[in-house]
Order: C-alpha cells, then structure tokens, then sequence
C-alpha cells in the first residue's frame, strides 16, 4: 500500500518508517495512519507531544512485522491542525541498521538510550547491563564519565557521554562505549614497554 510517506523511505536510509498518529474518530488505520487510540492517549511520548510544537526524541515501543518487541530511537513533533480540538502527532523511527552501519566497531559495543529511559538500541544487547550498572547524573547539561566496571564476569573499560540533539530542548541522548578487552590491551603494552 502507498501512501505519501514513502517516497521518504527510497531517498533516506536512516528512516524505517515515518508514522501519523491522527486523533479523529473518523480516520482510519492505513498504511502509516494510525487512529489515536485511549491507549496511545496514555503515552508520555504522545502526552508530551500534545502539549506543545517543539520536536524531541524519545525510546518508541513497538511490535515489528515479525511479531517481536521492539525498541527504536524515534523523533516526535506535534502536527498543526486545522480544527483547533483535533490532535496529530508524526513520529519519524530511526533504522538499527542505520545506526549500527554508523556505530558498530569490532572493539567495543555501543549503548545509546534517550534521557532517563531504557536503552533502545545496542550493537551487543549481552552487555546492555554495562549502561544499567553507570552513575550518569542525569541533571548535567553535558554529561561525560568513564568508569570501570566487571561486565560478563571481565573488567571493562565504559565511557559514557552525553549527546543534545539540535532543535530539541527536553531531550538527551546518552551514548555508552563498553570495551571488554581495554584492560588486556593496556597490560599488554605495559609488558612491552
């Protein structure tokens, strides 16, 4: 089914797919319309996109097409309506793929989650812990600390940052490098000094 979104998806390969969330008892869920739903109502992505214009990035929860649980890094902005008591909502999801071709090193995995939510993308989710167990103060404008801490039973090396997306004041994305073999590297140099 095509609908006027799509194109989007052959020009721009960090796109996975550009939803619109409609609050109208008479539209009907097609292709990338999505019909607000009380459930929807209850977000806090959806909250928070109703109450004011500006965009902000937030942790999307989903079901994939392959009936499995879903996490994607997502760009929310309330659209102008030209009923004053109607809502709509655009949510663009950002690819995995996208972002682990622009992340992914054979050295370190890379956890990203967007201010104090879960980690919605991971290029080893067996270390996902790592970015649970760090001391990230939250209340930073910009936020960077390394740490050492035993990640599957091995001292690693986690370097933590934070990220301002631009044109979004209320969000933070924090970005977290785990390196499981740093401390091998590091005595191995030392024993060869």
């Amino acid at each position: 089914r095509v609908t006027l979104v799509d194109p989007a998806f052959e020009k721009y390969a960090g796109i996975e797919k550009i939803l619109l969330f409609v609050d109208y008892e008479k539209a009907a869920n097609s292709g990338s319309i999505t019909r607000v739903t009380d459930e929807i109502r209850q977000q806090e992505w959806y909250r928070t996109a109703c109450s004011r214009y500006s965009s902000f990035w937030t942790s999307y929860h989903y079901i994939d097409s392959y009936n499995k649980e879903k996490v994607s890094l997502a760009l929310v902005r309330k659209m102008p309506m030209s009923e004053p008591d109607r809502q709509a909502v655009i949510m663009v999801i950002i690819s995995d793929s996208f972002l682990t071709s622009r992340v992914e090193n054979g050295n370190f995995s890379v956890h990203m989650a967007v201010n104090q939510e879960p980690v919605f993308f991971s290029t080893d989710p067996s270390v996902v812990q790592a970015y649970h167990g760090l001391s990230i103060d939250y209340e930073k404008v910009s936020f960077k600390a390394d740490e050492t801490l035993k990640v599957n039973g091995k001292r690693s090396m986690v370097s933590v940052a934070s990220l301002k997306p631009a044109q979004s004041s209320y969000t933070q994305i924090y970005i977290a490098a785990v390196d499981g073999a740093a401390y091998q590297r590091i005595g191995r140099n030392l024993w060869h000094l």
